[in-house]
């Protein structure tokens, strides 16, 4: 157990809850930095974290932990949070399994401190972890809430362990749960929810960054455009089709810039494809970033572009939609909500590098159409903020457990 610290609240933000003390269960790793403070790579959800703690007096995490090594691209938390860790386990393999089994006791002893020391208990699925977290905590008679981060739509090639899970939580959870669901599937206990990124500060800060850039495309003058994509290297993800895509238009002697952010386990490919093809001037590969430095990045950006085969919540093209990024998204599950039915942005479903090479070229030159979008999309953004999402899971859960009492 990581030292102990009592929560510090933001000055003049009034507790929900207060006096009580939130354990959040969670897959996401973290490690400790020489420094010996605690830090993670998954930067939105410390940021999600750190909101939804303000409305309690302490909160606890439970995750796994390893080792910190240099490049590790990672953001700090603040001294207020103590750490139960635990260790990192998964895979598909035969031995991972085996070691998984083997990890079950330490995850139940620590479950128990956890329990001891609690008053709400916030599960984050989907994970190992939390399938003998949901046995252990949903007979624990304390108030439960759970957030379910992937594709609550059944898809091809879904494990059955996530299966599981959707089905345990939709039918047997003792709380809230908080999924990725169309408002007209939220029922019961299930409810709604997004995947912020930003406040509502941030949302104020790019006021005059999105002007400039309305000016400019209203002017003619915003060229070469500059795209975007954002997320791990994998087949799932599907960027193959994205580099594909910009290679025709480099054919087709268009102008551009591409960015893809993200790392994973197809990155050497698609830099030797880049120098293959020579388009290593023309799409840069930039690897894990900084929230800071994607900012930067979204800011310079015109389209974003999302190939995702399967999707859950796109967080990426709301991050856009602060920027002024119009994205182009392959249809998925959400799709169609977050892209406000095509008021915000492109939907399409051809996964044909030519052919959507000419339907980006079709989209892109009505620049009054894609000034509108943008200003739709902030819009849209501005209801879409960390404290927005806080507020709105807060308010169920205290009306939910209310009424079980």
């Amino acid at each position: 157990m990581l030292g102990p610290e009592t929560c510090i609240n933001e000055a003049g933000f009034r507790q929900t809850f207060p006096g009580k003390t939130l354990a959040i269960i969670s897959d996401c790793v973290h490690f400790t930095l020489p420094n010996g403070r605690i830090a993670t790579e998954n930067h939105i959800l410390l940021s999600q974290i750190k909101v939804l703690a303000r409305h309690f007096s302490h909160t606890l995490i439970c995750c796994p932990f390893v080792d910190y090594d240099d490049h590790k691209i990672y953001t700090e938390y603040p001294g207020a949070f103590e750490f139960y860790p635990t260790p990192n386990v998964g895979g598909q393999s035969i031995s991972d399994k085996m070691k998984i089994l083997r990890t079950i006791p330490v995850w139940l002893k620590t479950f128990k401190k956890i329990n001891y020391k609690s008053d709400f208990i916030y599960l984050r699925f989907p994970n190992n972890l939390n399938i003998p977290g949901f046995f252990y905590f949903n007979n624990k008679h304390k108030p439960l809430f759970a957030t379910y981060t992937g594709t609550w739509e059944k898809y091809r090639g879904e494990p059955r362990t996530y299966r599981l899970q959707k089905y345990l939580l939709k039918h047997f959870f003792k709380g809230p749960v908080f999924a990725y669901i169309k408002k007209e599937n939220a029922k019961d206990h299930l409810h709604t929810t997004f995947s912020p990124s930003y406040s509502l500060e941030k949302w104020y800060e790019e006021i005059e960054p999105v002007e400039l850039k309305m000016k400019s495309l209203l002017e003619g003058g915003k060229k070469p455009f500059v795209f975007i994509s954002v997320g791990a290297f994998n087949a799932m993800k599907n960027q193959q089709f994205i580099l594909d895509t910009f290679k025709t238009l480099n054919e087709k002697k268009i102008d551009y810039q591409l960015y893809l952010v993200g790392d994973g386990p197809l990155k050497k490919q698609y830099e030797q494809f880049l120098i293959k093809n020579h388009l290593t001037d023309r799409i840069i590969i930039t690897g894990k970033l900084k929230a800071d430095e994607l900012r930067i990045l979204y800011r310079k950006a015109d389209f974003l572009i999302q190939a995702s085969l399967v999707e859950g919540y796109g967080k990426v093209p709301v991050e856009g939609y602060f920027h002024g990024v119009v994205p182009f998204l392959y249809h998925t599950a959400m799709s169609e909500e977050i892209l406000g039915a095509g008021k915000y942005g492109f939907e399409f479903e051809n996964l044909n590098p030519v052919s959507f090479a000419q339907y980006l070229l079709s989209k892109i030159e009505d620049q009054a159409d894609i000034v509108n979008k943008l200003k739709a999309g902030r819009q849209y953004a501005k209801s879409l903020t960390l404290d927005q999402w806080s507020l709105e899971m807060i308010e169920v859960i205290k009306q939910y457990h209310d009424n079980k009492r």
